[in-house]
């Protein structure tokens, strides 16, 4: 479990993607240009890449969170808050929308895909592949432990029936 405790803006809070194969696309004129599909479209979708700053008793580090798990946790799509621009008033500077920062000091369970080349370098960050609210976390546990008594329950069966 770790604390969401800012959201970095210095990349943007999301992408322009190709509608097919979610790859970032680039922008040509008035068109987009997908390098994936390598193909040229005039309308894209946006979605989330989040880098979240999060804290946990062990220390600090930076998880990026893409699109659909990200929408699990802001609870609006991505293209609702892009065309909608929700900006917190108070802060000219800040380009985080209201329902991004919204994240700020929530508790959230991460499951993490480690690449190789953040583990030796001074600037981690690490892929949120799903994310967790506390309470989803805590019903996962509880049905995990439901399928171990089961396994172990079943086992001692087994047991049973070889030793007669």
């Amino acid at each position: 479990m770790a604390v969401v405790k800012k959201v970095n803006a210095e990349n943007g809070w999301h992408y322009i993607s190709c509608t097919d194969c979610h790859e970032k696309a680039k922008t040509i004129g008035f068109t987009f240009w997908c390098e994936g599909c390598k193909k040229e479209f005039s309308s894209p979708t946006v979605r989330y890449r989040l880098e979240l700053h999060v804290k946990d008793e062990s220390g600090s580090t930076i998880f990026v969170v893409f699109d659909k798990e990200a929408e699990k946790i802001v609870c609006i799509p991505a293209k609702q808050v892009y065309t909608t621009e929700i900006k917190d008033e108070d802060d000219d500077e800040d380009v985080v929308p209201k329902p991004i920062k919204n994240l700020l000091e929530k508790i959230y369970m991460f499951q993490i895909k480690i690449h190789p080349n953040s583990i030796f370098t001074t600037k981690q960050n690490f892929t949120a592949i799903q994310v967790f609210e506390d309470h989803e976390y805590k019903q996962l546990q509880h049905e995990q432990e439901e399928k171990n008594q089961i396994l172990s329950l079943k086992r001692a069966i087994d047991v049973d029936v070889e030793i007669e």
